[in-house]
């Protein structure tokens, strides 16, 4: 059998599961946070908008760990140049039977993550989807054709959401979840970070063609 290399090239994303080195949800305790009253109560709740729920005292470990390990993967997977990581926001979203997430993205971010507190067998997955999937498919449709659950090929890709663990993303991706289907709620911590870039950039490729450069504050 002939040995054939592959690539993808101008790939959509790169999705990352981290298993926590410890179990924080033993740390979380939702009376200590307040919740938006605008969203349906029976099937979702939603932490108030504009109250980081990472910087409440009882989630500190949580937070340095989160923080440690998405700096981790822009740097070893993305390879993203910068010198700090800082979450810019961060909220918990609970839902119950029937509750469910349209697909969307995150503005004004680089990275996104969601940190399961709570989920039980049969909670669906994190679904993400191509942002325009015709552009991806050749001018004979061949759809029937492909093995399911290619990721090369498909135009959605689910993810388990294991309690303890943590699916990180870039911003710009979208994705959503399917309904509930049991009675059983799920908790999570969704957050997004942005960096402090490295001021030095001269051995990067492209470097000083440009006449300007962000500069994020926390």
């Amino acid at each position: 059998m002939t040995e054939i290399f592959t690539a993808p090239i101008f790939p959509t994303g790169v999705v990352a599961i981290a298993e926590a080195d410890k179990k924080y949800s033993e740390d979380f305790n939702k009376n200590n946070f307040e919740f938006d009253d605008k969203w349906d109560i029976v099937t979702k709740q939603r932490s108030n908008k504009f109250e980081s729920v990472l910087d409440h005292p009882s989630l500190s470990d949580m937070k340095s760990w989160i923080v440690k390990t998405a700096s981790q993967f822009l740097k070893d997977t993305i390879k993203l140049k910068h010198k700090k990581l800082f979450i810019t926001d961060s909220w918990i979203n609970i839902n119950n039977k029937g509750g469910s997430q349209h697909r969307h993205n995150h503005r004004n971010s680089i990275l996104s993550g969601v940190y399961y507190i709570r989920t039980r067998e049969g909670h669906p997955k994190l679904e993400f989807h191509r942002m325009h999937p015709t552009d991806q498919y050749p001018y004979i449709s061949l759809n029937e054709h492909y093995e399911y659950g290619n990721p090369l090929t498909t135009d959605t890709v689910g993810f388990p959401t294991d309690q303890d663990t943590m699916i990180m993303f870039p911003s710009q991706l979208y994705h959503s979840h399917p309904p509930i289907t049991i009675d059983e709620e799920r908790i999570n911590i969704s957050w997004n970070a942005l960096v402090h870039f490295e001021d030095k950039v001269e051995d990067t490729p492209g470097a000083g063609k440009y006449t300007y450069r962000l500069k994020f504050e926390e």
